[in-house]
């Protein structure tokens, strides 16, 4: 609903309070006029007092009652920014964390990977110190042997 149309009848009470008090002036005009165009307009009129100071607080009302209507458009122009926002990040935040469950995955798969990769260097590793031992014992008995058996013992 337009602003406007919200206070039709109050702009028509007061246009009707104008034409009573005799003010040659529209609702509009008390409004929307500059402050130097309004001025003129009422030095024009030559009020009396009394039809001054109601127009003095007409125009005081009507600029707060327009103040307060955009008061509260921009209010709500506001929540509706803020919503949009609060969707957009909600979206980032589910991408995020479908980003961040994807990256945990890959995270153990690689610590799995290199458990695994250790393990088997480790396996490899004692299997060749094994080899390894079993050669130099081979060779050591080797040795005992050939040195038992050689003719310098006889």
């Amino acid at each position: 609903m337009d602003d406007i149309a919200k206070h039709v009848s109050s702009f028509q009470l007061d246009q009707e309070i104008l034409d009573a008090r005799g003010i040659a002036m529209t609702v509009s005009e008390v409004a929307g006029l500059s402050t130097a165009r309004y001025s003129e307009k009422v030095q024009s009129l030559r009020l009396n007092a009394a039809d001054h100071a109601f127009l003095k607080g007409l125009r005081r009302r009507i600029k707060n009652r327009l103040a307060s209507q955009n008061s509260r458009r921009r209010s709500s122009e506001q929540l509706r920014q803020l919503a949009r926002e609060l969707r957009v990040v909600r979206r980032c935040k589910g991408s995020a964390a479908a980003e961040r469950r994807a990256l945990v995955q890959r995270r153990r798969a690689a610590r799995d990977t290199c458990v695994a990769l250790t393990e088997y260097v480790m396996k490899g590793s004692a299997a060749a110190e094994r080899r390894a031992l079993v050669q130099r014992r081979r060779a050591a008995r080797e040795t005992c042997v050939a040195h038992w058996r050689s003719p310098s013992m006889s």
